[in-house]
């Protein structure tokens, strides 16, 4: 008798049909994740344009816990984590080997979706409506 096989979660269909393939080859496994700096173009074009709360905006990025998330090297998403997950995260693995983090905190904001609203847009940012609450009270624009 075969043993049962384990599909990865995140994996991709064997092409044979007889499993997952090998690998982390779900779009969301290649996510990078990277600290928001203050001076970082991307940070001060969206606080400028969604008009931020400065204090706020000075506290987060002081305790580390902007980042943003980058798909096939583009910016996607700007995340809120928490100062534990902020820490692991810039710990270092006993083994070396890097940590594959699929998702961080919660989205505050994303992208347009490609080719929408193209050049009539005032910025390529909107607020991501699963952190709409957490925004509303800081933005004022």
């Amino acid at each position: 008798e075969r043993p049962p096989i384990v599909p990865r979660p995140l994996g991709t269909l064997d092409p044979s049909g007889k499993g997952f393939a090998a690998g982390r080859t779900h779009p969301l496994c290649k996510s990078e994740w990277t600290k928001v700096k203050e001076d970082d173009p991307l940070w001060r074009e969206i606080q400028e344009f969604f008009g931020i709360d400065p204090a706020w905006s000075q506290d987060m990025l002081g305790q580390g816990l902007l980042f943003w998330q980058a798909l096939n090297g583009e910016v996607k998403r700007l995340t809120l984590v928490s100062k534990g997950v902020a820490q692991i995260l810039g710990a270092m693995p006993a083994d070396r080997k890097p940590v594959p983090w699929v998702r961080l905190g919660v989205f505050l904001f994303e992208t347009l979706p490609r080719n929408f609203l193209m050049g009539l847009a005032a910025t390529r940012w909107q607020v991501a409506l699963e952190g709409a609450k957490i925004v509303a009270p800081l933005i004022s624009r």
